[in-house]
């Protein structure tokens, strides 16, 4: 009996032991920055407000409706509560245009694949106001 009982033991070390399989996951390697290439930031006011505009997002939102996406307003507007700078996926800005059917789905107009792929970029830039 006491001879079973160790075996048994043994062999549940040994497979406890030998079966596990360990997997390091190395982090990808951080590619460096080349001090001879600027770094190039998306401009709210030259890139993302003209999809505002140009969309004719500024028709509804016009300060009469959150957020205002007029020139001049719309940067502290989106900021303030619609923006997660860094974190697209937690901006309502985002969200809200990535969405089924795009925010503008209802009144028959969506932005642009390139304009949303813009606002997400601005987005994990840091929504600077530049």
């Amino acid at each position: 009996m006491k001879l079973s009982k160790i075996l048994l033991f043994s062999i549940v070390i040994v497979g406890l032991t030998t079966s596990c399989e360990k997997a390091y996951v190395l982090p990808e390697p951080v590619k460096p920055i080349d001090p001879s290439q600027p770094v190039v930031l998306t401009s709210f006011a030259t890139e993302i407000q003209p999809i505002f505009t140009s969309n004719s997002c500024t028709d509804c939102h016009d300060g009469s409706q959150a957020p205002d996406l007029t020139a001049g307003n719309s940067y502290a507007a989106l900021v303030s509560a619609f923006v997660t700078a860094g974190a697209p996926s937690s901006s309502i800005l985002y969200t809200t245009l990535a969405g089924p059917g795009g925010a503008m789905y209802d009144m028959g107009q969506q932005i642009s694949a390139s304009e949303l792929a813009a606002i997400k970029k601005w987005i994990e830039e840091g929504a600077l106001n530049n």
